[in-house]
């Protein structure tokens, strides 16, 4: 029986390259996108080259009605879910000293509110004994890892690494959680960055690259495949975390 991943947040960067590795991989996929339309039916169409369903589901996942719309259709057209990718986030925050509360808010609803309910309406659709929850942190969740400029941003990702912990204890041995905690890594992001500060932050790496969107995703289809992680966050940062 051919089985099914939800991605959230997948029209481009990491999520569309998740997409693409668990279609090959034979996974029916269904994404969420907000913007991009054309970017998405790329993805869409690279999926179905593969020979398994794709499904796009035009969604704002900062909202619960958006989440609850995406798993809506996926029940019409899938009727069941392996695993959830919860991958929506905006890397994107206000200067501390000027952030409004409803900033705050919405940084929040971008990032860890909508991991957590996307996780709540997805964790009874989610089929039992094979099922696996994958939530995106960052580097900057780790321990000691934060960024000065993005405390908010920072929080969330070390909130979501605890929720992924939580709720692999809550949900076990059912349905397993972990966390990708991805380093700086090659997405459309960039191309709005500044060569010196692309440089700046490779030169804190190790090995002086960008981690490739593909090994996110390989990374998280490993996790999927291997029954026995649970409750881990793996980092992939080219050893930026150990200088």
């Amino acid at each position: 029986m051919t089985k099914t991943v939800v991605i959230t947040g997948a029209s481009k960067g990491i999520g569309a390259s998740t997409s693409k590795v668990f279609a090959k991989a034979g996974y029916d996929v269904a994404i969420s996108y907000f913007h991009s339309p054309e970017a998405v039916a790329q993805v869409v169409k690279a999926c179905e080259d593969h020979g398994v369903k794709a499904l796009a589901v035009q969604a704002d996942c900062s909202k619960e009605e958006g989440i609850q719309k995406l798993a809506d259709k996926v029940a019409k057209i899938f009727g069941k879910v392996d695993v959830l990718i919860n991958n929506f986030g905006v890397a994107r925050e206000p200067d501390f000293e000027t952030i409004s509360q409803a900033e705050i808010i919405e940084v929040l609803n971008n990032i860890l509110i909508s991991t957590f309910i996307s996780t709540r309406i997805f964790v009874p659709k989610l089929m039992q004994e094979t099922s696996s929850v994958l939530n995106l942190s960052s580097i900057y969740g780790l321990d000691q890892g934060g960024k000065i400029s993005m405390p908010l941003y920072s929080a969330s990702k070390a909130a979501i690494i605890n929720f992924t912990q939580v709720m692999a204890q809550k949900y076990a041995p059912s349905i397993r959680f972990n966390a990708v905690a991805p380093g700086f890594t090659r997405t459309p992001h960039w191309e709005e960055v500044s060569p010196k500060y692309t440089k700046a932050c490779l030169d804190t790496n190790l090995q002086k690259e960008f981690v490739q969107p593909e090994e996110i995703a390989e990374a998280l289809l490993f996790l999927v495949k291997t029954p026995h992680v649970n409750a881990e966050t793996l980092v992939i940062d080219a050893g930026r975390s150990k200088k």
